[in-house]
Parts: structure tokens; C-alpha cells; sequence
């Protein structure tokens, strides 16, 4: 997940961020974000249920037939308006984890409201959790990339831990993962569905982005966005068990 830092001025090393974050998550165990954290935990995987997600594995199964076509269509739209969105959608996804981290260090310079501060981390640590989900997916699907040309239907590629390995790791988008884990948690908190609906556009944005440029599959990208819009869920819940947190 560290390709995420590279986008970062040259003088923030990838490294160096990464250890940011690391304290970032530090301070909020410190401050009792965390203290609920394992009787969630038990909660929900006490709630957790194998039908949704044989149903949204099945769907993603069916929408796979229409990989190719989709990506073709997408990649031989000749718009402007097109271009443009794929264009700010690809930056939104290269730069969500390093704008939420300057956000949350703004945060002390402002002095927000602690309760504001935690609205930032909550939608930092929804794109870290997402990110990290789809690392892990990364490496056990190793779904092969579109520029591969192996189609859409090449899956556990051993390649990808001798050979190139990026090219065999398509599914999930981490590009995606990261905004969708941020937005979902706004998707969440955010009260009119309006502005949910504004909100959502930003990882559909940056799909549109992944897909034009021939980085993943459109199911690659929808997947992200699902991830995100659960870990998002969870960690809302999360933060509604924490002693003067507000829902």
C-alpha cells in the first residue's frame, strides 16, 4: 500500500508518511478512539452473514462477463467531458491518503474540536482498512491486468510473486479502495441523500479513471467501492461505542 506515498512531495519520503500515519493511529489509541474496539470486533463478527456475500459474489461473477465490453466501450469513448473526469478522477484516487493525513495534521494548527478531529481520522482509517483489504486481496486472487491480455477471466496467476507482479494484481483497485474507504465514511455520516449522492461520485470517478486508462477491470473498481462502503459501515459503528463520541 505504500505506491499510495509516492504521490507525495519529494520531501515527504514514502517511508517517513507511512510512520506518520503509524503515529496518527497511536495518538487516537491514546486519546480511547480504540477502546471499544474488540467488543465491536466480537459484535460484528457475532452479526456477520455468508448470504450477502455469496449474493454479492455472484453478482460480481455475472458482472465479469461484461469486463471486456465495458472496458472497450469506456476506452474508445472519444469525449472531451470523458477525458476530463477520468483525468480528475485518477488524481482524486493518487492523492486521497495524503490529503487526509495533511487534513488531520492541520487539525492541531486550527485547533478543531476533538469530536471534529476524530470525523477526519474516521475517514482516514476507513481508506487505510480498505487499502489493506485490498492488498490482501491483491495477493490472493492475483487477477491479471487488462494490458496483459489474458482477458478478464485469469485468476491465480503464480506469476505474480516470481515474475512482474503488478501485472497479476488487478483485483481490487487500490486507487479506488483508498477514496472509497474515505467517501464511505462519509457516505454514512453525511444526513441528506443528496449530498451522498455528490460524495459517492469521487470513487466512481476515479473507476471511470482505472478502467479508461486499461489499469483494471470494472469489476476490479467495483469491488473497491463495496469494500470501502463496508469497513466504512463498520468503523462508524465503531466510533458510535466510544465514550463521548457522537454517531
Amino acid at each position: 500500500m505504500l505506491e499510495h506515498f509516492a504521490y507525495l512531495p519529494k520531501f515527504a519520503p514514502k517511508k517517513v508518511v507511512a510512520v506518520f500515519v503509524v503515529l496518527v493511529i497511536l495518538n487516537e489509541i491514546r486519546k480511547g478512539y480504540f477502546s471499544q474496539f474488540l467488543p465491536r470486533a466480537k459484535q460484528a463478527f457475532g452479526a456477520f452473514r455468508l448470504r450477502p456475500v455469496l449474493i454479492a459474489l455472484a453478482a460480481l461473477t455475472l458482472f465479469s462477463l461484461a469486463d471486456a465490453w465495458i472496458s472497450h466501450a469506456i476506452q474508445s469513448a472519444n469525449h472531451t467531458f470523458i477525458s476530463a473526469w477520468a483525468t480528475a478522477g485518477h488524481q482524486i484516487g493518487k492523492n486521497t491518503l495524503a490529503g487526509l493525513i495533511t487534513l488531520y495534521a492541520l487539525t492541531f494548527l486550527i485547533r478543531l474540536d476533538p469530536r471534529q478531529r476524530s470525523f477526519i481520522f474516521g475517514a482516514m482509517l476507513s481508506s487505510v482498512l480498505t487499502g489493506l483489504a485490498t492488498t490482501a486481496l491483491k495477493f490472493t486472487i492475483l487477477r491479471a491486468r487488462p494490458a496483459a491480455d489474458l482477458g478478464p477471466f485469469s485468476f491465480f496467476n503464480l506469476a505474480g510473486f516470481t515474475q512482474d507482479e503488478r501485472l497479476f494484481q488487478s483485483f481490487p483497485s487500490g486507487d479506488v479502495a483508498m477514496i472509497a474507504g474515505a467517501t464511505g465514511y462519509l457516505f454514512h455520516r453525511l444526513p441528506h441523500w443528496r449530498l451522498r449522492g455528490l460524495v459517492f461520485l469521487l470513487p466512481l470517478s476515479t473507476a471511470l479513471a482505472r478502467v479508461a486508462y486499461n489499469r483494471h477491470w470494472p469489476t476490479d473498481t467495483i469491488t473497491s467501492v463495496l469494500l470501502g462502503l463496508a469497513l466504512s459501515y463498520w468503523v462508524q459503528k465503531l466510533e458510535q461505542a466510544q465514550p463521548g463520541r457522537t454517531s
